[in-house]
């Protein structure tokens, strides 16, 4: 349906490009030091970020950190 358009019988139709369905978004956060990553995750499909996930996702990078050395996180 989003293709049909009224044109005039002198005038061609305009080619349209097929629809192709994506594989999705995949969203990767990635953190990391002088010395390299210190932590990756990926988000479930279907998730979105807001605060909750978010401060899982810190406190996860926070014992990831504190298992390399000692920080002070804030």
């Amino acid at each position: 349906m989003q293709s049909d358009e009224w044109i005039t019988k002198d005038k061609n139709c305009t080619k349209r490009p097929k629809i192709q369905i994506s594989g999705g978004k995949a969203l990767t956060s990635i953190f990391w030091d002088a010395h390299g990553i210190s932590f990756i995750d990926y988000l479930e499909k279907g998730r979105t970020i807001n605060s909750e996930y978010y401060i899982a996702l810190l406190m996860c990078l926070k014992k990831e950190i504190a298992k390399k050395k000692k920080v002070f996180f804030h």
